[in-house]
Parts: structure tokens; sequence; C-alpha cells
């Protein structure tokens, strides 16, 4: 018996049939919105000046499905912003982030006291995660004159501009410290200063005298200001003083 035939107009049906779509649809292309960055290892409030401060941060991809997941391979810039110090070795550093979006720094504070900041950022799109602490000065060690004494004088007559002085850490930052004494003297040209002769430190460091007058001399007299922490003595002194009848 021969073999049977089908029609050419119907193998050409099946054949198409066989080949043409399921009926399904293409998934919608996933796209990266934006990129966050969240701090790991925060920094505390403050710490002493010229402290190292450890720092992490992760980087999470923002999609345009609804989802997240960290970002691998990110380039982040990190630089410092306000108050001086490093972050690791320079004022800016380039940095990749790992397979799980992360990486940590070495945050080195100035020796300046007050605010200091970093910022951490993406070049691409500007997204940033900024860092602010407060550098606490080191401790007191010295005194500076802030405000001279008058350069004139009259006997027993107050001094026009009383002398001012401020305690300071080892880089001349404020150093607050309550209570401490600054005892003055006449160191040349005789005589004797009336007033009162110690002044006391106020919170921040400050130290004011206001009362203080020569007695008893006419002429040039100079004046020393003692201060005494941690069994050292520092001595101000002060520009010569005209002292007139």
């Amino acid at each position: 018996m021969a073999p049977a035939r089908i029609p050419c107009a119907l193998l050409a049906v099946v054949v198409l049939g066989g080949c043409g779509s399921s009926g399904g649809t293409t998934p919608p292309m996933v796209t990266v919105l934006s990129y966050s960055i969240v701090p790991l290892i925060e920094p505390p409030a403050s710490a002493a000046i010229g402290t190292a401060i450890p720092v992490a941060f992760a980087v999470t991809e923002n999609e345009s499905d609804g989802t997240s997941r960290p970002a691998s391979g990110k380039e982040i810039l990190v630089e410092v912003t306000a108050g001086g110090g490093t972050v690791n070795g320079g004022v800016t550093t380039s940095m990749v982030t790992g397979a799980d979006g992360s990486d940590s720094l070495t945050w080195m504070l100035s020796n300046t006291a007050g605010t200091q900041s970093i910022r951490a950022y993406d070049p691409q799109s500007g997204h940033y995660l900024g860092l602010t602490m407060l550098a606490n000065p080191g401790p007191p060690v010295s005194v500076v004159l802030v405000t001279p004494p008058s350069t004139t004088a009259t006997v027993g007559v107050l001094l026009a501009r009383q002398p001012a002085f401020q305690i300071v850490d080892a880089y001349g930052n404020p150093s607050p410290i309550s209570g401490a004494p600054i005892n003055d003297f006449i160191a040349s040209g005789g005589g004797v200063l009336g007033g009162n002769r110690m002044a006391l430190s106020n919170p921040s460091g400050s130290v004011i005298f206001t009362d203080l007058t020569i007695n008893g001399v006419t002429g040039v007299v100079t004046l020393v200001f003692k201060f005494f922490i941690n069994d050292n003595e520092v001595d101000v002194m002060s520009a010569p003083i005209t002292v007139s009848p």
C-alpha cells in the first residue's frame, strides 16, 4: 500500500503552529534607580583630637522593581569636609566596595578642637553619607595672654585694660578647665600690686583680672603672671608699663 500523504496546506498549518509563540511575555528590564550609603560602624559623638576613628559603610543598589541588593565593586570617594584630619592618610581617598557592598577606612582627627566632618559619596549619582563629630581639646599644658594689660597707668588707679588669659592644650586649643589659678607679681620696676593677686579660670578655661592697680612707684614697671599645671610653672611677662603720678 502506498504511504499516506499530508496535503501541503495542512503541513504548513502544522509547522506554523509548532513554531509560534507560547503566549508568554518578556519580563521587564530591571535598572538601578539610585544608591544608598549607610554607616555600619558610626563614629562616636566626640573624641579627643588626634584620635583614629574606624568607619565602615555599606552601599546598596535600589532597583526599578522595588528590590535592593549590595552594590559590589562600586567606587566611592571619601573626603574631609571640615576641621582637618585625614581619611586613610589623605584629605580624600577612593574606595571600591566588596562583594557585600561594604568597605571601611580610618578617619584620623586633626589636632584642631571643634567640629570635624567627612563625606562618602558616589561620584556618578552624587548620593552621599556625611559623618560629623566633635574633637575635644587635649589636657591643659600652658596659658596664653589674650588681653595684655595697659602699657600706661596712673599710680593707685585701676589699669584701664585688665589682663585676660586662656588656658590651652599642647596645640593651642582652649582647654575647658575650671578653678585653675593664675597669680600676678611685680617683675621689675618696684612698687606694689593692688587688687586681687590671683584669678581663677572659668569653665571655659578663661582667666580674667578685674581690679589690678600699681601702687607706690612711678616709672616703668613690668608684671609677671604665673600659672602652675602638672607640677610645671608657666610664666607670662607683660610689656613695660609706664606709671605716672
